[in-house]
């Protein structure tokens, strides 16, 4: 279904459309509000169909999600979901969206003028450290809280069968998870000692392959 502009909202239908996108990208009904800034019972009205969705707020939901106003306004869920672009929508559209936000910029402001004067690659990598050693903080963070406990073993299950999710949507390259597991446990191995610890049948352990 072409679009040309925004169209007058329709009669709300038994449940909106926007119900469809917010569950399509994980997030609650209290979730959504705060995004947008508007009311729980206004987002549930909305989608239940006892309140017409406003051109002002599809607008929002629009910036916020990065989905067409004028399919939101249209309301027919036999139309898929489409990007202010006109092409189809999904939970990446959303996600790409919201890694673009101020909020969440992974570099220090301090460093921008400097990382202007570098390329392209230059300024991924490090976008890409940053990223890395704050999720591997957090992870040995609650490691660490979950010493000496069954939690630790739930953990390291639950973090392993995320990481085989994305896997899926986001092949890590190989090359490069090689070369940093070598690292990594040369590091750990230089850290600790393997006879105080019982690391020394990690020193003969190669690095596991990623999954392809």
């Amino acid at each position: 279904m072409q679009y040309d502009g925004l169209q007058m909202a329709q009669k709300p239908a038994k449940r909106h459309v926007l119900a469809n996108a917010r569950i399509e990208i994980g997030l609650s009904q209290g979730d959504l509000a705060n995004l947008l800034g508007y009311s729980t019972a206004t987002v549930q009205r909305i989608e239940q169909g006892t309140l017409a969705l406003s051109e002002e707020l599809a607008l929002k939901v629009q910036e916020a999600l990065d989905i067409s106003a004028t399919w939101l306004l249209a309301n027919d869920p036999a139309s898929p979901p489409i990007t202010p672009g006109f092409g189809l929508w999904n939970r990446f559209n959303y996600e790409l969206a919201r890694a673009s936000q101020p909020e969440f910029e992974p570099v220090d402001i301090s460093l921008r003028d400097k990382l202007e004067r570098e390329n392209e690659v230059k300024k991924e990598e490090l976008s890409e450290d940053i990223a890395a050693r704050e999720i591997y903080a957090k992870y040995r963070a609650m490691m660490k809280s979950a010493r000496g406990s069954p939690k630790r073993t739930i953990l390291r299950f639950r973090v392993a069968k995320a990481f085989a999710e994305l896997e899926k949507d986001f092949p890590p390259d190989k090359e490069s998870f090689e070369e940093l597991s070598r690292l990594g446990y040369e590091k750990a191995l230089a850290e600790y000692e393997p006879h105080a610890i019982g690391l020394g049948h990690i020193a003969r352990r190669k690095p596991s392959k990623p999954k392809k």
